[in-house]
């Protein structure tokens, strides 16, 4: 490691409440176990400190159903959009965004459009095709209903989490083919290599 060279600063380790994970914490998970999950992906000392959210504007390609904050087509011509509305993440993205919040107080939320609403689309679609993979898995349709598993995502970012927090910067690391690896130096001075 050479903490003579730097690279860029660490502004969180990134996760996203689109609105089919939103709801599977907050609608298929009791209290407790909801409170748990909640804990262990954003407390940073009980929990692996999700500290950076990108949450999508509207459905995604992991939602329940297609929506945008604006359906209407009519407000093509209409620039203040009256229909538009919230009201869908009103209820599980919103909720779990703000738990996240209290939970982490280092928390950053980045909000990003996955798709404009179909009627600004020339192909009508919300569709956007990006591939993702969740933190950890809610079991609802076998006797394992109601149960978690965390995903190798959840124990690959908490590597980050637990050891490069936010303000860490990138160093120089010999990288080689039989054991990839990045260095950071931790804004208190201290030295990791995750490799």
């Amino acid at each position: 490691m050479n903490d003579k060279v730097t690279y860029q600063r660490m502004e969180g380790a990134a996760a996203a409440f689109t609105d089919g994970a939103a709801w599977l914490i907050n609608q298929k998970r009791s209290p407790v176990q909801r409170d748990e999950v909640m804990k262990r992906l954003f407390d940073p000392v009980e929990g692996i400190g999700v500290s950076f959210l990108r949450n999508p504007v509207g459905s995604s390609d992991l939602t329940r159903e297609w929506y945008a904050l604006d359906d209407n087509a009519a407000d093509r011509n209409d620039p203040s959009l009256p229909i538009f509305s919230i009201d869908h993440d009103l209820t599980d993205v919103i909720p779990v965004t703000l738990t996240a919040r209290k939970l982490n107080p280092n928390f950053t939320l980045m909000i990003n459009a996955w798709s404009p609403p179909a009627w600004m689309k020339s192909s009508g679609s919300l569709m956007a095709g990006d591939v993702c993979t969740g933190l950890v898995v809610v079991n609802t349709d076998d006797a394992r209903s109601g149960t978690l598993d965390h995903a190798t995502e959840y124990y690959t970012l908490g590597q980050y989490t637990k050891f490069a927090p936010n303000g860490a910067v990138g160093i120089q690391s010999d990288d080689n083919p039989k054991v990839l690896n990045v260095a950071f130096q931790n804004p208190g001075g201290s030295l990791v290599l995750i490799a």
